[in-house]
């Protein structure tokens, strides 16, 4: 992982059991740097990071929300806009920046791949969503992780 992500000095990984891992980052650059290019993955599965804070119990700490990077895909051009996109955040859980089209949602939710939104009173269309970087979903059942 350390070579794929070009890490100025490095990390270090302990396993910490119940298929969790301790990765230590020896300067602030790394990290964020590891944190800003989620969504990562290793042999198909998806790593979630977490910040601790001194003194957190990292068997406490509740690893259910991931960023992603979601495309919206059959939308009229005229209607690209912010108002728009905030439409979804509903059943995509938590929209972070319009610009960038980066989404966090909870990984037991289900994830939409096609929705149903009104532009006016009577005029519908259907927005198709494409995930950057997901691994291991069903699109039968639209859970993550099996």
């Amino acid at each position: 992982m350390a070579n794929l992500w070009n890490l100025i000095r490095g990390i270090s990984i302990s396993d910490l059991g119940k298929r969790r891992f301790l990765f230590h980052f020896y300067i602030e650059m790394d990290i964020v740097q590891v944190i800003q290019g989620n969504p990562w993955t290793f042999i198909n599965h998806l790593l979630m990071f977490h910040r601790l804070e001194k003194g957190e119990d990292h068997l406490k700490v509740s690893l259910c929300f991931v960023d992603f990077w979601v495309q919206v895909h059959d939308i009229p051009v005229v209607f690209y806009n912010e108002q728009l996109a905030r439409q979804f955040e509903t059943f995509l859980d938590i929209f972070l920046d319009y610009d960038s089209k980066a989404l966090a949602f909870g990984l037991k939710k289900i994830l939409w791949h096609k929705k149903r939104t009104a532009l006016f009173l009577h005029q519908y269309f259907y927005a198709r969503f494409q995930y950057k970087r997901l691994t291991l979903f069903c699109f039968i059942c639209g859970k993550l992780g099996y």
